[in-house]
């Protein structure tokens, strides 16, 4: 079983302003119930948005996949920081100029409006998480 089939989320949300009591609700969805899309950008990578924007103020979550040959395609996020979270397989991690090669399990931070890019080569696959932390604005 792969593990993104076998992995259901439950994540505490807090729903509060500032000065008033912290009302928790539960967040809790399974893989299948989650929608898989691809980037235009990218090659052989599946998506999920494992917890979409606005669920948690200034974070959002998501889940790919990325077969060989591919990769997610360049990108750079001035808007927030970028957390991966290896949770299977290997790949190369390109982060402005620098091939990192990149291995479960590890963490990965790539900073705000830093050009980066996934890459597994045949026969490679690579699962992670990715947290997208938002700058200075509530979504």
């Amino acid at each position: 079983m792969l593990y993104s089939e076998s992995v259901n989320f439950a994540l505490l949300v807090p729903n509060f302003r500032i000065g008033e009591t912290a009302a928790m609700t539960n967040y809790i969805r399974n893989f299948s119930d989650i929608q898989i899309y691809s980037d235009q950008k990218s090659q052989n990578q599946t998506c999920r948005d494992i917890m979409p924007q606005g669920i948690v103020p200034q974070l959002a979550i998501g889940y790919n996949i990325l077969e060989g040959p591919g990769r997610t395609g360049l990108g750079s996020h001035p808007e927030w920081h970028q957390v991966f979270v290896v949770v299977q397989g290997a790949g190369t991690l390109m982060s402005g100029t620098e091939l990192t090669p990149v291995q479960a399990p590890c963490v990965i931070h790539i900073p705000p409006g830093t050009d980066h890019d996934m890459l597994v080569k045949q026969g490679q696959r690579i699962e992670y998480v990715f947290i997208n932390k938002y700058l200075g604005v509530s979504l």
